[in-house]
C-alpha cells in the first residue's frame, strides 16, 4: 500500500511523505542520544581532576575576578585545562552570624552548607572571603598555616598582610593573606576586608602555594 502511495511521487513529495510518517521513529531515539551524550559529558567533566578549586565567597559582581584568574593564571602555569580545568566556584554568601541583626535566607544557608562541606571535603583549595566568614572555621582548623605552606621568602614578603586565626589550642596561627581596598580584588568587597586561605584539606596544597606565588608577584594584591 505504502508502495502504491509513494510510487507516482516526486522526490520531494516521498521526502514529506517519509517524514510524515516516520519522524517520531527518528526524532525519539535521536533525542535520547542527545540526552546521554549531554549528562555523559557533563559527568566527564565534573570527574576530570581539576588544577585548583577556588571559591569566591562574599564577593559581588565577581565575574571579571574571574576572568583575570582564568586568563592570567591558566597562561603562567601552562594549565591544560582539558585534562585538568581550573575550577572557580562563586556566588556564595556568609552573613555575619555573630550579628545579632544578620539574617539569611534558605538559598543562603544551603549555600554555606554546599561550601562547609566542599571545604571541610577536600574539594576547595584556595578560598577568598571575608575576614568573620574565615573566622568561622577557624576552630575547626579549616586553613593551612602559611608559614608552613609558603617558602621563607614569600611569607616574608607577604608578612605584612598575614592574617591571624586561633586554632583548637588557642594558638595564633597565620591562615590568611588580607587583600586590602587597592588590590585588584578589593572592588568585589565592599562589605569586610577579602582575605585568601588555603584549606587544610586540600589535596593539592602545592598549586595553592603556586597560586599565591602568582597573586603577589602579579601585582594583585
Amino acid at each position: 500500500m505504502d508502495q502504491q502511495k509513494t510510487g507516482f511521487k516526486t522526490v520531494k513529495q516521498k521526502i514529506v511523505y517519509f517524514w510524515d510518517y516516520n519522524k517520531w521513529k527518528v526524532l525519539i531515539p535521536a533525542a535520547i542520544l542527545i540526552f546521554i551524550t549531554t549528562l555523559l559529558s557533563s559527568y566527564l567533566e565534573e570527574t576530570k581532576e581539576p588544577a585548583l578549586v577556588i571559591a569566591i565567597v562574599n564577593g559581588r559582581d565577581t565575574e571579571s575576578a574571574e576572568n583575570l584568574m582564568w586568563e592570567e593564571y591558566v597562561k603562567e602555569r601552562r594549565i591544560d585545562v582539558e585534562k585538568t580545568p581550573l575550577r572557580i566556584e562563586s556566588g556564595f554568601l556568609h552573613p555575619k552570624v555573630m550579628d545579632e541583626t544578620a539574617s539569611a535566607d534558605s538559598a543562603t544557608v544551603a549555600g554555606i552548607q554546599r561550601y562547609s562541606a566542599m571545604l571541610t571535603g577536600g574539594i576547595i583549595d584556595v578560598t577568598i572571603s571575608t575576614t568573620w566568614a574565615v573566622e568561622e572555621y577557624e576552630k575547626a582548623d579549616a586553613y593551612c598555616n602559611l608559614e608552613e605552606l609558603l617558602s621563607s621568602d614569600l611569607y616574608e614578603e607577604l608578612e605584612e598582610d598575614i592574617f591571624f586565626c586561633q586554632d583548637q589550642s588557642g594558638n595564633s596561627v597565620p591562615v590568611g593573606i588580607r587583600l586590602d581596598s587597592a588590590s585588584r580584588l578589593g572592588d568585589f568587597y565592599e562589605d569586610g576586608i577579602p582575605v585568601l586561605t588555603v584549606s587544610a584539606y586540600s589535596k593539592r596544597k602545592e598549586e595553592a602555594a603556586a597560586f599565591i606565588e602568582w597573586f603577589h608577584t602579579s601585582g594583585i594584591f
